[in-house]
């Protein structure tokens, strides 16, 4: 943005123009991409919030596997005693079912809350890439107005220039004329 104004503010000022500019339509254009170039700093924050995905739903994983690694050393300790096998058994398939059921749960809150959270960043970097396509198509749009506004005014002016020098050549050589006839007739 800032190359733009340093851009507008160096361009040749018309004479008689209202403040109006020509601008090389290169150096803007090469501006306006240099601008679409900073848009991966958007990109970045995505692939960080996709990392920052994983990374829960790993998190998760692990929570799930301690759980169900817990159930299952209770399991174990459970059917150990031999007064109580089958009701440590009956426990301990109870515990892993509902250990599996809540790590299911917990995975499934994760992957939820992750694809919320990737859905959320690629509606926000969709939404600033839109708005800086638009504002760089709009100023695109008005530096062409611009231009052949100041084209159009460059052309009157210089036609004006020019009916004005045709007047007072033309009125020269009419003065030079009168004036050969005025020496030839005192001649004669």
């Amino acid at each position: 943005m800032d190359k733009l104004d340093e851009l507008l503010n160096d361009s040749f000022k018309v004479p008689l123009s209202n403040g109006k500019c020509i601008v090389d339509q290169v150096l803007i254009t090469e501006i306006l991409e240099d601008m679409r170039e900073s848009l991966p700093v958007e990109l970045s924050q995505a692939e960080a919030i996709v990392r920052e995905r994983n990374d829960i739903v790993t998190a998760a994983r692990r929570e799930a596997d301690i759980i169900v690694k817990n159930a299952e050393e209770k399991a174990r300790h459970l059917v150990s005693q031999e007064e109580i096998v089958v009701e440590a058994r009956k426990q301990a398939s109870e515990i892993v079912t509902q250990a599996r059921s809540q790590a299911n749960d917990i995975v499934a809150e994760a992957k939820k809350i992750a694809n919320e959270t990737v859905t959320s960043a690629n509606e926000y970097s969709a939404k600033h890439l839109r708005e800086t396509q638009e504002r760089a198509a709009q100023m695109l749009s008005e530096t062409e107005a611009k231009t052949r506004d100041m084209k159009k005014m460059t052309e009157e002016y210089v036609d004006s220039i020019l009916k004005k020098t045709y007047e007072v050549l033309n009125d020269a050589v009419t003065g030079v004329k009168e004036t050969h006839a005025a020496i030839k007739s005192k001649k004669l």
